[in-house]
């Protein structure tokens, strides 16, 4: 089987073949219960985020988009933005993740006013952590995860941009009652 690897990587299959892989490897995701990967990554303003700390403090909405600017994600994050003070008021904190760069990240940002920080994950660091679909080298799934004190406690591996902010404050009052 190695040896298959090797020939398909340095043949013409190579990028097909790697998308299958990731695709795979998607399937062997953290699960509701296990600890959240973590990473330092840098948000729209260059400065780094260190999750690890920031999952510590509380519940964190993390949620993957695929591209900053396209209509999906703009619907996504202004309904997030939209119920920013729903979401504090549950104690939420909001971080977005894409394969973007940080120019991208923050022209995005101050164009539609989100209050949350976005991170740069140009390397597929999280994406990879998370088990988060790619749909090419530098685009990533709609995949969302509440972290409560590290650990995973909710997942959506689907998310929709008009019913995400819904499902995640549904979840959250659900997760509140049961604790």
């Amino acid at each position: 089987m190695k040896n298959l690897l090797q020939i398909i990587k340095t043949s013409f299959l190579a990028a097909p073949f790697t998308l299958f892989i990731q695709h795979v490897k998607a399937a062997e995701n953290p699960k509701v219960g296990d600890t959240a990967p973590t990473a330092t990554l840098s948000d729209d303003n260059g400065k780094p985020l260190n999750l690890e700390k920031t999952f510590k403090q509380g519940t964190t909405l993390l949620f993957f988009y695929p591209k900053a600017n396209t209509g999906g994600w703009t619907v996504q994050a202004c309904s997030l933005r939209d119920s920013i003070k729903a979401l504090k008021e549950k104690n939420v904190q909001v971080i977005g993740i894409s394969m973007d760069k940080v120019e991208d990240q923050k022209k995005f940002k101050d164009k539609n006013q989100l209050p949350f920080p976005l991170l740069s994950d140009t390397d597929g660091v999280l994406v990879k952590a998370y088990g988060v679909k790619k749909f090419t080298p530098k685009i990533c799934a709609r995949e969302s995860f509440i972290i409560e004190n590290g650990k995973l406690v909710w997942i959506d591996r689907k998310a929709s941009p008009k019913s995400h902010t819904s499902k995640v404050l549904d979840a959250v009052d659900k997760l509140k009652s049961d604790n």
